[in-house]
């Protein structure tokens, strides 16, 4: 349950918050994707959401339809920037995702400081690292 708004979720469901949590911000869909990708395959985390192969590596809807619920009812902030346009001239566009306090209070109420250390493995190595690197490490899992 995600304290103060009546909304039932199995815990698992709410490791994309603990990700963000634990990393403080996440520049860009595709990195958010592939660390949570990485979570559940390289550290063999159970998580629900399926991956199919895609452009830049594996990929769940599941997963994007989770972020856009947590942005949507206020536990994610979102904050997109237009860079520009690629050679079809479609936007290209980066969000930026941190979490809010009632996203915050939701972590806490759901994780202790011994849930958080292999997230904080995986973002201490791959949140910084060039998204070319994260997408080749992702990928690595795919065979």
């Amino acid at each position: 349950m995600i304290a103060g708004s009546g909304i039932p979720l199995q815990r698992k469901k709410l490791y994309s918050l603990l990700l963000l949590d634990v990393a403080g911000q996440i520049e860009g869909a595709t990195r958010f994707q592939k660390l949570m990708f990485i979570l559940k395959e390289g550290f063999e985390i159970s998580m629900p959401h399926i991956y199919i192969k895609y452009h830049y590596g594996p990929f769940s809807s599941q997963l994007r339809d989770e972020i856009n619920f947590y942005v949507e009812n206020g536990f994610i902030d979102a904050n997109s920037e237009c860079l520009g346009e690629n050679s079809e001239g479609y936007p290209i566009v980066k969000t930026t995702y941190t979490l809010t306090e009632s996203g915050r209070a939701v972590v806490k109420d759901n994780f202790s400081d011994e849930d958080k250390v292999k997230f904080k493995q995986v973002v201490d190595e791959w949140n910084n690292r060039p998204l070319k690197e994260v997408i080749t490490k992702a990928k690595s899992y795919v065979g």
